[in-house]
């Protein structure tokens, strides 16, 4: 049962150097057209943060809401992160906008594919399909999101011990729970 774990993981890995120049996108400062490494990170997450919230409807109307509302929030702020960075990638409003607004439609596509023939997934299967899109967030984070603030501003020790606490604080919860 815990073996399929890993192929989650495996899965994303795969993605991101299945992109030209596994999923680098590149060094220096001024970068110009698509982050495709950003945009196939924030694809898969949306359409997992889609089929967790199918996955949470199917299981009652309270739980689906919460995870919508919560998973909401979430993909506004990445909406606007990501079209912040298209645009300084110089693409055009239009083009940004119809870019993140495509992004968005997979957030829906993955609560349909969660609603529907997702609903009855459980055991080791469930937690593949978990596994993958906690490897994609990560990707996202640790790729793209991380290394764009660091670009953006120098850390301060207080900065980078609030960073961490919260790690530890998550941690902490998934221990005790």
């Amino acid at each position: 049962q815990h073996r399929r774990r890993p192929l989650g993981a495996a899965a994303m890995l795969a993605i991101r150097f299945a992109l030209p120049g596994g999923g680098e996108e590149g060094e220096g400062g001024a970068e110009t057209g698509v982050p495709k490494a950003l945009l196939v990170g924030t694809g898969v997450d949306l359409i997992i943060d889609g089929l967790i919230i199918g996955i949470g409807l199917a299981a009652g109307a309270k739980q689906g809401l919460l995870i919508s509302l919560a998973l909401s929030v979430e993909a506004v702020s990445l909406g606007l992160a990501t079209a912040a960075t298209l645009r300084k990638r110089s693409l055009s409003r239009g083009a940004a906008f119809g870019v993140t607004a495509g992004l968005g439609s997979l957030f829906v596509v993955g609560a349909v594919l969660g609603g529907v023939p997702l609903q009855g997934l459980e055991g080791a299967w469930l937690d593949g399909v978990l596994a993958f899109g906690a490897a994609a967030l990560l990707f996202l984070a640790a790729e793209e999101l991380i290394s764009e603030a660091h670009e953006a501003a120098p850390d301060t020790p207080w900065q980078t011990g609030a960073f961490l606490f919260g790690f530890l604080v998550i941690l902490l919860f998934d221990l005790a729970g």
